[in-house]
């Protein structure tokens, strides 16, 4: 399959974007929906650190939309109020298309005020181009131009994890200490993982994903698998980033609950960003999406279509 980014559907382009703007650092994403469009915004954080060492908060507002024609000034004007309301300091649109001339000349006159509010603009060659930094993200969505040479370069994060478990559960081995057992049971998850999206990229060109059953694909210490069943999860992303959250986790059991939509794994304390980011690249080739809370991970069904 060799898609071009005009093809995606409106929500495969905005979970591209949500894909894309986690990998590229954005922080706290959460989804929001504006209103009249009927689409989805994402706003997230962006932490910047100066000379002296202090780190300075940037709120993003990131309208991701398939637009059809020029977008204009009106248009932009919309987004900026409701950028404005949510307090952000950065309005980024992401389109396929591009800004109207008039569009163009009111967003240079804005970002000259020097309003708290600047605003940036990607259109299908930003976009493009910022994905190829990501083979993993250019394969789930069809766009790798091949997908032969990219598959190994889209399971290299996972590949880390896994050399990283691997070489801590040996050293649990020699040195007796550590949690072995969870060790490995990351290690077995993630190869797992790792062995099925390889056989669906050498079989179909691209990924699948199977439904998690829960008397089949639980693990002894899970605590909730019907609620990952109910909502359709891949089972082997499900399954690897359980057992990396049940390995930083120091409770007995991983207890996973609903509530409004999301599936919330508890954990007993904040996730270190390190380990943010592993569960990041864990999820990024599956069906559902990441965010971190004070205390555990929610997740929420992205709807990508079923090759």
């Amino acid at each position: 399959m060799n898609k071009k980014i005009v093809d995606l559907s409106p929500t495969e382009l905005e979970n591209l974007c949500f894909d894309l703007l986690l990998k590229l650092g954005l922080k706290n994403l959460v989804w929001r929906t504006p209103g009249r469009d009927g689409g989805r915004d994402v706003q997230g954080e962006h932490f910047v650190e100066d000379i002296s060492g202090f780190t300075h908060r940037q709120s993003w507002y990131v309208d991701c939309k398939r637009y059809t024609s020029s977008v204009s000034w009106p248009t932009v004007w919309e987004k900026i109020s409701f950028a404005e309301s949510n307090s952000a300091d950065i309005l980024l649109i992401v389109t396929t298309s591009s800004l109207s001339p008039q569009a163009v000349d009111e967003v240079n006159k804005w970002n000259d005020k020097r309003t708290r509010l600047s605003i940036r603009f990607w259109n299908s060659v930003d976009l493009e181009a910022r994905i190829k930094l990501f083979p993993e993200i250019a394969i789930k969505y069809g766009l790798s131009h091949n997908p032969e040479e990219s598959k190994g370069l889209a399971i290299l994060p996972l590949t880390r994890i896994l050399l990283k478990f691997s070489n801590s559960a040996y050293s649990c081995q020699v040195f007796g200490h550590g949690q072995k057992e969870r060790k490995l049971d990351v290690v077995y998850s993630i190869s797992e993982l790792i062995a099925n999206r390889l056989s669906d990229l050498d079989r179909n060109k691209c990924i699948s994903f199977y439904d998690f059953k829960a008397a089949d694909d639980s693990f002894d210490w899970m605590r909730g698998g019907d609620v990952i069943e109910k909502y359709g999860f891949d089972k082997y992303t499900f399954r690897a980033l359980s057992s990396y959250i049940y390995e930083i986790s120091s409770e007995n059991d991983l207890n996973i609950s609903e509530r409004n939509n999301v599936v919330c794994v508890e954990m007993d304390s904040s996730i270190p960003t390190q380990a943010q980011d592993d569960l990041i690249d864990i999820s990024l080739l599956s069906n559902f999406q990441v965010s971190f809370q004070e205390n555990g991970v929610e997740l929420t069904r992205s709807d990508i279509p079923n090759e």
